[in-house]
């Protein structure tokens, strides 16, 4: 963000990750809102109950939060668990979110985890998913799920599954993965490989995608933006901020969307 020095990035204190957000002072907040929002464009950002938690923010400092970003015109999209934690250990917090207006039916997401092959084997990841469905649905809000923090296997088809998953529901391949999945499941994020060229994050876009019934969709996310934060100086891609851009592009669709990796010269997006 140009102008801003007050990061937690040693690297590059301009940057901050979206659900950084609630550690930051109530003037910082809307700061950077007003850029995320009103100068870069963005539309929705991604906020992290097990995050929040990690930096001692209270449940009532990420409401706040969230009606803040509401406030800015954005859909919230609200991480629930991470580290093997059953998504009812969120509940409280997602009804108390709910209740408050930083979540609303019809608007927003929960995400069940955050990088879910790296905190839960199959049959836990599943059931995470369903129980997921079953709240958020009923709430009348849409459910993701996050790939690409553990096993390559699973984040590059957005699946699991072992003997356990296809012994209880019939779960023994990408395809059935989706399947089955589909009405508890609205979309998924996809962490895809943030070095690999432009058609290879493409091709794996596709291959993720076919596999998915509509309208179920797909967000490529890390496209530019952890090459960027891991390494501010020194990482290069050929495409740079017109990857995101140009992995929407790889469907037409209408159900590939970015996370990050698309924006003009001057920050604002495409």
């Amino acid at each position: 963000m140009p102008g801003w020095s007050g990061g937690h990035e040693a690297n590059d204190r301009s940057t901050f990750m979206s659900w950084e957000l609630p550690t930051f002072s109530v003037a910082d907040q809307n700061t950077i809102l007003a850029h995320y929002a009103g100068v870069c464009g963005y539309t929705h950002i991604v906020l992290s109950r097990p995050q929040a938690i990690n930096w001692g923010v209270s449940l009532d400092g990420l409401i706040d939060c969230a009606k803040r970003c509401k406030a800015a015109g954005l859909f919230v999209e609200m991480v629930a668990v991470s580290d093997g934690v059953p998504f009812s250990d969120a509940i409280p917090w997602l009804q108390a979110l709910l209740n408050a207006g930083g979540l609303v039916a019809d608007q927003d997401l929960v995400c069940a985890c955050w990088q879910v092959d790296k905190w839960y084997a199959p049959a836990p990841t599943v059931q995470l998913i369903l129980d997921n469905g079953a709240w958020s649905h009923r709430h009348g809000l849409l459910t993701t799920v996050h790939w690409g923090g553990g096993y390559p296997g699973w984040a590059e088809s957005c699946a699991c599954w072992d003997e356990t998953t296809d012994a209880t529901w019939g779960i023994h391949d990408r395809w059935s993965f989706q399947r089955v999945l589909a009405p508890w499941l609205d979309g998924h994020d996809g962490q895809c490989d943030v070095d690999a060229p432009i058609d290879e994050k493409q091709s794996w876009l596709i291959k993720a995608l076919v596999a998915m019934p509509a309208p179920m969709f797909l967000v490529a996310m890390e496209i530019t933006a952890q090459g960027r934060f891991d390494n501010p100086a020194g990482w290069t891609e050929r495409f740079c901020d017109l990857a995101g851009l140009l992995c929407v592009y790889a469907d037409p669709s209408g159900r590939v969307a970015y996370g990050n990796g698309a924006r003009r010269p001057d920050g604002t997006v495409l």
